[in-house]
C-alpha cells in the first residue's frame, strides 16, 4: 500500500507532466479564439471523464449526482453528454485502462513495488493527475499564469544593493495583487484541479510579504510539512504527543497548504487562516473519517459536499476549534524553527460557538433505540457473515456483535472498546474485570482514562468469555482484530465506523438530526446510573472522566470493583431477551487473514 507521501508525490509528477504536455499542445493548436474554446471544451471533457474513471473504474458513467457537479463546476448540457460520450471513447479507443507499461514505469521511478495493490493505487492516481491537469483549463485556455506574476517579481526584487548606510537601502518593489493575492480571496473553494505551480515558481512568489532586507539565511526554503514532520516526530518520541496527535497535526498542515497553494510558513497571512476556517464549514461534516479524505483536492471535497444534504456539511464546531488550535501550534512551531508568518493574528476570534450545554450536544440513547439494535439480524440471527443486515440463521461474534454491548454495559469511549487487547479481561479475586489502559494500539483520552470495570454479568451469559478464549485460541493478541487496518495510522475505532453507521442508521433513522452517534451509549449508561442515585465519585471512575473539583480528583481513591459492581447493576439488562449462541469467529480472523485496504476492496 503506499504511504500518503508517496501517493502525492505521484499525484503531482503526473499532474505537472501532463500539464507541461498540455500546454505544449495548446500552443501549436492556438490559433484563433474559437479554437481556443474548441480546445477549452476538449479539455473539460476528458478531465471529468478521466475523474470518473479514478473514481469508478472500468464500467464508469455520469451519474445524477455527477451531473449536478459538473453543472455546479460551469458545464452546459452539451459538455455533460460530451463527458459521456469521452467515457465511452476512451474505453473503445484505448485510452482507459491506461497502459500497464506506463503505470509500471511510474511505480520504477518513485522506486515502489508493483504490487497488486500498489499497481491499483497509481493507476488510480495516475488518472487523477491527469484529470488535474486537463481541469486546469483557467490557466492553459484563458491565460491565467500566476507564475509569470510570480517570476516577474523575483527579477524585480533580483538588485543589487549598494554598499553605504541603512537608509541607502533599495526601493521596495511595487507589489502585484495577482502574484500574492491567495486563492481564497478569489473564491474560498480553489477553483482549480491543479497542483501548486513549479517549485521554482512558488519559491520566487515571495514579493512584499518577504522583507527586502533579509539575508541569504532567511530567503532559504522553509516547508510547513516538513517542519512539522520534525515537530510531531520530536513530540511523540518524548511523550508530548499521542501518534493521534501527532497524525492529527500532520493532516491539518496538509489540508491547509492545499488550501492556500504553496507551503511556505512565511508567506501565510491572517486572511489565509480566515479562509481555511470558512472552508471549514463547507467540508463534509465526516470529512477526515476515511484515509482518502487526506488525498483529495479542496475542488473534490467541496464538490461532495455539494452533493450531500445541508445537514451533512459543515465541520462541528469542536472539530474547526481543533483545526484552528492545532493550526495555531503549527504556524507557532513554524516560527521557533525559523519561518515566521507575516501578519499573523491567531485564531482565537476565528472560533466556532458551541451554544449547547455539554449534556445536550449529544443525547442518549433511548431504551427503544437500543433494543432497535438487538432487533437486528446481526444479534438475531443475519443471511450470511457477509451479510448482516437481512435476517438468517448465521450469528457472527465480531466487533459489530460486541463493541455496542461493550458500550452499553461498560460506558466505554469507541476507541477504548476497539483497541482492547485479550489481555485486557481478566479475573481479579473471582470478579471478571475489563482492563481500560494505553496499549501499543492506542492511547487513552486523559490519565484519568484508566481503569477497570467488573463485566456485567449479561456479557458473560451471552458467552464473552468464551469469545475470549476463542480469539485467543486462533492466535490473536487483539480483541477484535479484524479492526486493524491494513494502514498503521487508520485507529481501530474509525474501521469499526464502517459497520456502526450500518446498524445506527438502520434503527435509529433519526439519529443525526436527534445528536445520536456512538457516545450516546455512553450517555445512555451515565444517565442510566444518575437516575439511580449512584454518586458522582463513582460514577466517574467507572467511565474515566476526572474529579468534580480539585480536592476529589487529588484525594478520593478510585472505587472499588464490588461497588462498581453494585453501581453497574442498574443498567437495564436489555440483551436478557438474546439468545446466548456457541461462539462463531469470522473465516479472517480464524485464518488469520489481514485485512485488505480499501483501495483493494473497492477494486476487488
Amino acid at each position: 500500500m503506499l504511504t500518503t507521501d508517496q501517493a502525492r508525490a505521484l499525484l503531482v509528477h503526473v499532474a505537472k507532466k501532463h500539464s507541461a504536455k498540455l500546454d505544449a499542445i495548446s500552443a501549436s493548436e492556438l490559433g484563433s479564439a474559437q479554437e481556443a474554446e474548441i480546445g477549452r471544451q476538449g479539455d473539460l471533457s476528458m478531465g471529468w471523464a478521466f475523474k470518473l474513471f479514478a473514481a469508478q473504474g472500468r464500467d464508469a458513467m455520469v451519474r445524477p449526482e455527477d451531473v449536478t457537479a459538473m453543472r455546479e463546476a460551469g458545464l452546459d448540457d452539451m459538455l455533460v453528454e460530451s463527458v459521456s460520450q469521452h467515457l465511452a471513447l476512451c474505453r473503445t479507443s484505448g485510452v482507459y485502462p491506461p497502459h500497464r507499461p506506463r503505470i509500471e514505469a511510474l511505480l520504477a521511478e518513485f522506486d515502489i513495488p508493483p504490487s497488486p495493490v500498489n499497481y491499483a493505487q497509481a493507476e488510480q492516481l495516475y488518472l487523477r493527475g491527469q484529470a488535474a491537469a486537463l481541469l486546469d483549463v483557467r490557466r492553459r485556455w484563458n491565460g491565467y499564469r500566476p507564475e509569470d506574476d510570480a517570476l516577474l517579481q523575483a527579477a524585480l526584487l533580483d538588485v543589487t544593493v549598494p554598499s553605504g548606510p541603512a537608509s541607502a537601502r533599495k526601493a521596495e518593489p511595487q507589489r502585484s495583487e495577482s502574484a500574492v493575492e491567495p486563492r481564497w480571496q478569489q473564491d474560498i473553494a480553489p477553483t482549480r484541479n491543479s497542483p501548486s505551480p513549479p517549485e521554482d515558481a512558488s519559491d520566487a512568489q515571495q514579493p512584499a510579504d518577504i522583507d527586502n532586507d533579509a539575508s541569504p539565511l532567511d530567503e532559504a526554503p522553509a516547508s510547513v510539512l516538513k517542519i512539522i514532520e520534525i515537530v510531531a516526530e520530536a513530540k511523540t518520541k518524548e511523550g508530548d504527543w499521542t501518534e493521534k496527535t501527532a497524525r492529527q497535526h500532520l493532516s491539518v498542515a496538509r489540508l491547509f497548504t492545499k488550501f492556500v497553494g504553496h507551503d511556505d510558513p512565511r508567506r501565510i497571512r491572517q486572511q489565509d487562516v480566515a479562509g481555511y476556517r470558512s472552508m471549514l464549514s463547507r467540508l463534509p461534516r465526516h470529512y477526515g473519517k476515511s484515509p482518502a479524505d487526506d488525498e483529495r483536492l479542496i475542488d473534490e471535497l467541496l464538490s461532495r459536499a455539494a452533493q450531500l444534504n445541508p445537514a451533512q456539511v459543515g465541520l462541528g464546531p469542536a472539530t474547526i476549534n481543533r483545526h484552528l488550535t492545532q493550526l495555531h501550534t503549527i504556524i507557532d512551531k513554524c516560527k521557533w524553527h525559523g519561518a515566521a508568518a507575516r501578519g499573523y493574528e491567531g485564531v482565537r476570534g476565528l472560533r466556532a460557538k458551541n451554544r449547547d450545554r455539554d449534556r445536550d450536544q449529544r443525547s442518549r440513547f433511548s431504551n427503544s433505540d437500543i433494543a432497535a439494535m438487538l432487533a437486528l439480524p446481526i444479534w438475531q440471527g443475519a443471511a450470511s457473515e457477509n451479510d448482516r443486515m437481512s435476517p438468517g440463521a448465521a450469528i457472527i461474534h465480531d466487533s459489530a456483535y460486541w463493541v455496542p454491548l461493550l458500550a452499553m454495559f461498560t460506558g466505554a469511549r469507541r476507541e477504548e472498546v476497539c483497541g482492547l487487547l485479550v489481555s485486557d479481561i481478566d479475573n481479579e479475586l473471582g470478579q471478571w474485570c475489563i482492563r481500560i489502559e494505553n496499549n501499543a494500539i492506542r492511547r487513552l483520552k486523559t490519565p484519568q482514562s484508566k481503569r477497570r470495570n467488573p463485566l456485567h454479568p449479561e456479557l458473560i451469559r451471552l458467552g464473552f468469555l468464551d469469545y475470549i478464549e476463542a480469539v485467543s485460541g486462533a492466535g490473536h493478541h487483539l480483541l477484535f482484530p479484524e479492526l486493524k487496518a491494513a494502514s498503521a495510522a487508520t485507529p481501530m475505532g474509525d474501521v469499526f465506523w464502517d459497520d456502526w453507521i450500518k446498524i445506527l442508521n438502520r434503527a435509529v433513522p433519526n439519529a443525526p438530526s436527534q445528536r445520536k452517534t456512538f457516545h450516546s451509549f455512553r450517555h445512555f449508561f451515565v444517565d442510566e446510573l444518575k437516575q439511580h442515585g449512584v454518586i458522582p465519585e463513582i460514577r466517574r471512575d467507572i467511565v474515566g472522566h476526572g474529579g468534580g473539583d480539585t480536592n476529589e480528583e487529588r484525594y478520593s481513591s478510585s472505587a472499588c470493583i464490588d461497588l462498581m459492581k453494585d453501581a453497574m447493576a442498574h443498567i437495564p439488562a436489555l440483551t436478557q431477551d438474546l439468545t446466548a449462541f456457541p461462539i462463531q469467529l469470522r473465516e479472517d480472523v480464524i485464518e488469520g487473514r489481514a485485512r485488505p485496504s480499501r483501495t483493494a476492496r473497492r477494486r476487488s
